[in-house]
């Protein structure tokens, strides 16, 4: 029996690949397991994933304490999630408070935030997850920082327009997540890497309402990614980044609808780009898919409407899918 394992399963497996810590990989593949549809045809994977769990907890009780970092996971929520990391100063707090209405911490001083704070941003009729990082410098870039990162769906790398040592101190976070496994690529690239984990993100540059931005398109240049400015007290550049944030997901908004039912457009459900019928059917439940017996697709601006469609026809935005079981 196939096992028939879905998308997410594999970007897991490829996760794993490129993980650090022990506590990191043993996450993983608990999310793995947790992902898997369960019937005959996975039970070998699961006893097989299972025992991998065991040896590496045990492999974990060996290792000498000085050797036993913080771990942290953040559980992902709304339409994906995007970290903010930076060196010390850089203004990610005073952002996430911005754009997800958030009250954390913010001084006129170095390592305000000492954990990630988590906050949810609204983009229309969905939210994004943002994680204000601990700031990374030389004394700390810590493996658990970059397991975060490593689970991010979109990495923002913020910098201080005004602050020439924050500038200075790009390559040293590009260092930092290269030595992570990490390499940001531009969200729209389709570049592809055997030994580093691509994520997809750009730099943000802050404070452009009391310093001249000059910055850019050198960084373009330099990186090969999208580099936005922003000052929190200008609403439109905080407006474009909202956007950027969520465009940057590659994400669709599909909604469903019972028979001879108006759609509900208030509660999308939110995939990746190139995702199909089956893959819509398999987000709304795990079993939903096995008893699918067909669906029928209503596309704006196409003759679609209300016809009967394949399992494998490719979703687009604002598809308005009918379900039957």
């Amino acid at each position: 029996m196939p096992a028939n394992l879905p998308p997410l399963y594999y970007e897991k497996e490829k996760l794993l690949r490129f993980a650090q810590s022990i506590p990191e990989k043993i996450e993983i593949i608990q999310e793995m397991i947790a992902i898997m549809p369960k019937h005959k045809g996975t039970d070998r994977l699961q006893a097989d994933l299972r025992a991998k769990i065991s040896r590496l907890k045990k492999d974990f009780k060996k290792q000498p304490a000085t050797r036993r970092t913080d771990f942290y996971h953040i559980p992902k929520e709304g339409a994906g999630q995007c970290v903010f990391i930076g060196p010390p100063n850089a203004g990610k707090t005073h952002l996430v408070n911005v754009l997800a209405d958030t009250k954390y911490p913010v001084g006129n001083y170095p390592f305000t935030t000492k954990k990630p704070d988590v906050g949810m941003m609204k983009y229309q009729n969905v939210q994004v997850q943002i994680v204000d990082m601990p700031p990374l410098y030389d004394d700390f870039h810590p493996g658990w920082i970059m397991g975060i990162v490593r689970n991010a769906d979109v990495v923002a790398l913020i910098f201080n327009g005004c602050s020439e040592k924050n500038i200075q101190g790009i390559p040293k976070v590009f260092q930092y997540l290269e030595e992570g496994n990490i390499k940001i690529i531009s969200p729209g690239s389709n570049e592809t890497s055997d030994e580093l984990l691509l994520k997809k993100g750009f730099i943000i540059i802050t404070h452009i309402d009391i310093c001249e931005e000059k910055h850019s398109e050198s960084l373009k240049k330099k990186w090969n990614i999208p580099v936005l400015s922003v000052s929190i007290y200008e609403q439109d550049t905080v407006k474009k980044l909202n956007k950027e944030l969520f465009s940057s997901l590659g994400v669709i908004r599909i909604y469903t609808k019972r028979p001879h039912k108006e759609a509900d457009l208030t509660e999308p459900v939110v995939l990746k780009e190139g995702s199909t019928v089956m893959d819509a059917a398999y987000h709304i439940h795990k079993d939903f898919a096995h008893n699918l017996k067909f669906a029928r697709l209503w596309r704006r601006g196409e003759e679609k409407k209300g016809i009967h469609i394949s399992r494998n026809e490719i979703l687009k935005e604002g598809d308005i899918i009918e379900f039957h079981i």
